[in-house]
């Protein structure tokens, strides 16, 4: 009933309907059709075991890394009450949009793993100028979300 077997065929399954939904959008641009991307279709909203799907999916997370789901798994519990603010137990496309929502800590839970990345490749290779001047403005771009190239107008202000 729950061997190998089953859990080969859910996981075809499952990976025959990721093709054909195609990728999510990204979702620092398009919060809401991320959501939905994820979401069963029909429903606006998600249980805790769809949540981790997608935050596995969306951090590149195989769900055969044991440490890493058990950490998502764990963050996910630790926050679920600020997410789930009427407490029916699901995350509604409201609560995953609202400030301090899902969205936004997923958002900055990418970004402090992206500059985790950025500063450990800077340890690695401290004599390389070139690299150290690429990951500062990696840096910038995590912290304030703009690129040198950019015009001022998407510059934060005081």
């Amino acid at each position: 009933e729950r061997g190998l077997l089953r859990w080969l065929a859910e996981h075809l399954a499952e990976l025959s309907e990721d093709r054909v939904r195609g990728p999510p959008p990204a979702l620092e641009v398009d919060r809401e059709g991320w959501f939905r991307r994820w979401a069963k279709p029909g429903v606006s909203e998600m249980g805790r075991g769809e949540v981790l799907r997608a935050v596995l999916k969306s951090a590149g997370t195989s769900s055969l890394e044991a440490s890493a789901v058990d950490a998502w798994r764990e963050w996910i519990e630790r926050c679920w009450l600020m997410w789930d603010r009427d407490g029916n137990g699901k995350i509604s496309l409201a609560d995953f949009c609202a400030e301090g929502g899902l969205a936004d800590m997923m958002l900055q839970q990418s970004g402090l793993a992206s500059a985790k990345r950025i500063v450990r490749r800077m340890e690695l290779e401290p004599h390389d100028v070139a690299a150290l001047v690429a990951c500062c403005q990696q840096l910038v771009e995590c912290a304030v979300g703009v690129l040198p190239e950019d015009p001022v107008e998407r510059w934060p202000r005081k």
